[in-house]
């Protein structure tokens, strides 16, 4: 799993459109697809990573993908994993 820490420019997949996911957007299911030499001449890049969140596929450079993104912590609660920052409580409450 990783969250979104700048906004990210994506394709979603099933819309055929471009879109922003917001920081904090949680992303699963990654995996690089490597581009043909075909595909890559036509504009296409060679790494893209291609990810789900909020039930969405989609797909994005991987050069933009990393630098956008980090690694979500994952704390156990009564066997559920939870995202770690979501258990914090915000200041003064």
């Amino acid at each position: 799993m990783r969250e979104v820490i700048s906004p990210l420019a994506a394709w979603d997949v099933a819309a055929g459109s471009a879109v922003t996911l917001e920081p904090g957007a949680i992303l699963y299911s990654c995996r690089i697809h490597r581009h043909s030499h075909a595909e890559t001449e036509t504009g296409s890049e060679v790494y893209v990573m291609e990810f789900q969140s909020s039930g969405r596929r989609y797909a994005a450079p991987l050069c933009r993908f990393q630098p956008r993104t980090q690694a979500v912590d994952l704390v156990w609660v009564e066997g559920i994993p939870v995202v770690e920052h979501a258990l914090a409580c915000p200041a003064g409450r």
